[in-house]
C-alpha cells in the first residue's frame, strides 16, 4: 500500500471522504459536508464538573445587647458583641466587644471600649483600648484602660498604660498614671500624678 493509499484510507476512517483501498473515490463535497455535520449532530461531549468546594463558614459578628429607655436590668451580663444600655443598670458588665452607656449604671464596667454619653457610672470602668467619658457623665469608681479621653468628672484613681486627655471643663479627683498627660486649660485635676514608659 503506497502512501496515498494509507492517507486516503485514513482520510475515509476518520471523515468518511474517499473510499478505503488503492482506488479512491471521492464524494462529492456536499456529501462529504453532510456526513461531516451528521457525525458531528451525533457526538456527545461529557459536561466538565468543576470541582466545588464547600462554603466556608463565615464567622458572625456577635449581636448587640440592647437596653432601651425605660427599661430596669438588675443582675450581670456577660456578652460577646457590643452593649448599649439606656435604662436603668444595677450589676456588673462584662463584654469582649465595645460599651456605650446612655443611663446611671451601679456596678463594675469592662468592654474593648467604653463611651459614657450621658451616664454616670458608680462602680469601677475597664476598657482594654478606649474610655470616653462625655461632659454630662460622672464615674465613682477607680478607671483602667489604655487610653483615655475625659470631659467628664472622675472621682478615682486612673491607670492608663497609654494617654490620658483632660479637655476644658472635666475634673479629676484621684491620682493618675500615665505614659502620656495632656491637661487642657479649664480642666480640674486634684490628685496626685505620674508618668511612665509605656
Amino acid at each position: 500500500m503506497s502512501k496515498k493509499d494509507n492517507f486516503s484510507q485514513a482520510a475515509y476512517e476518520m471523515f468518511g471522504i474517499g473510499r478505503g483501498g488503492s482506488k479512491t473515490a471521492e464524494k462529492p463535497a456536499e456529501s462529504a459536508a453532510m456526513d461531516v455535520e451528521e457525525d458531528e449532530m451525533s457526538l456527545t461531549v461529557a459536561p466538565t464538573v468543576a470541582e466545588v468546594k464547600p462554603l466556608e463558614k463565615v464567622p458572625e459578628k456577635p449581636k448587640t445587647t440592647l437596653l432601651a429607655e425605660g427599661s430596669v436590668f438588675e443582675g450581670t451580663l456577660h456578652t460577646k458583641g457590643d452593649v448599649e444600655i439606656a435604662g436603668v443598670f444595677k450589676g456588673d458588665i462584662f463584654s469582649e466587644g465595645n460599651v456605650k452607656l446612655f443611663a446611671n449604671i451601679e456596678g463594675n464596667v469592662q468592654g474593648g471600649n467604653v463611651e459614657l454619653v450621658t451616664s454616670s457610672v458608680q462602680g469601677d470602668v475597664s476598657a482594654k483600648e478606649l474610655l470616653k467619658i462625655g461632659p454630662q457623665s460622672v464615674i465613682g469608681g477607680n478607671i483602667k484602660t489604655k487610653d483615655m479621653i475625659c470631659s467628664g468628672r472622675i472621682v478615682g484613681n486612673v491607670e492608663s498604660s497609654g494617654r490620658v486627655t483632660l479637655t476644658t471643663g472635666s475634673a479629676l479627683t484621684g491620682d493618675l498614671t500615665a505614659s502620656t498627660i495632656a491637661v487642657m486649660e479649664g480642666a480640674l485635676m486634684e490628685g496626685r500624678f505620674k508618668i511612665v514608659k509605656k
